[in-house]
């Protein structure tokens, strides 16, 4: 089964080498010679000719260079958390990178469809990559995609069991998790704690207890959405998990558009941190 999504999936996060390759190229090219005989069926005989072409030249990426470039991007894009251990790429070779050593801004491109395998969830991720910028010092940066998910067919029963309780324990506490409460009005039912105030006041753990009713969502006029308002910088705290999983969360455009699931349908109109920024492509669960 295939689930596709009909939106962008977007987050923002708190020069290659070209070289000469000299080659000699040795072909073997074979000639057929046929001998007729007026007595006997014609028989194929094969005789090899050795051919020696000219010297050519073959431009290609320094590897050391790309493979550095590579890991750099895994670690952005795959992520590092327990299901980044499972979550492999299958065709990275499509992949095109491009390093600003003055600004340590990483960016990649491509022309196909990038795949991912993560077998900590047990899905095939076809992805279509539209643009990813990483400053990697920092390790915040930005990035616009277009997911589609295939379920991946278990190995056996206690695999397959794995799978669903990863997918559970992935979705708790998630972005996704906090939007779908949001929308009922039941966030705190659901455990989660929302303060607001300045990022340096919300990082030591103060600021001001926000309720449901403080986030202002009004019924798209176009789309069977809400589209989502608030102010400053809040920090969500998921007490289901002991120590509280934390999280920070602001508004980078006048609102933003929640489906019923909790998928954010604008591109790029959440900055999120904390334990929500360090969930990347391995931790990403279908939009449906």
């Amino acid at each position: 089964m295939i689930k596709s999504s009909p939106a962008k999936r977007s987050l923002r996060l708190l020069p290659t080498l070209i070289v000469a390759l000299s080659l000699v190229l040795s072909l073997r090219i074979t000639s057929i010679v046929q001998e007729v005989s007026a007595r006997a069926t014609p028989e194929p005989r094969l005789r090899a000719r050795e051919l020696r072409s000219d010297e050519v030249e073959v431009y290609g990426r320094e590897p050391l260079e790309w493979k550095r470039n590579l890991e750099l991007f895994r670690k952005a894009f795959i992520g590092q958390t327990d299901n980044a251990l499972l979550c492999t790429m299958r065709n990275p070779e499509i992949l095109d990178f491009r390093f600003d050593d003055r600004t340590g801004v990483l960016s990649a491109v491509t022309d196909s469809t990038l795949m991912v395998e993560n077998r900590s969830l047990g899905y095939r991720i076809a992805i279509v990559l539209e643009s990813f910028e990483w400053d990697v010092e920092h390790d915040v940066g930005q990035y616009t995609l277009h997911p589609m998910f295939e379920e991946l067919t278990p190995r056996s029963e206690p695999e397959q069991s794995n799978w669903l309780a990863n997918r559970q324990k992935t979705y708790d506490g998630s972005l996704k998790h906090f939007l779908t409460a949001l929308r009922t009005g039941k966030f705190g039912e659901e455990m989660f704690a929302v303060y607001s105030g300045s990022l340096n006041a919300l990082q030591i753990g103060l600021g001001q207890f926000v309720t449901p009713e403080e986030f202002r969502l009004l019924p798209d006029p176009i789309f069977t959405t809400l589209n989502l308002s608030f102010s400053g910088w809040l920090r969500i705290d998921y007490k289901k998990r002991i120590p509280a999983l934390t999280s920070f969360l602001k508004l980078d455009h006048p609102y933003a558009r929640v489906d019923t699931l909790g998928n954010v349908l604008t591109p790029l109109a959440l900055r999120v941190g904390g334990v929500w920024g360090k969930s990347r492509i391995a931790d990403m669960l279908p939009l449906y």
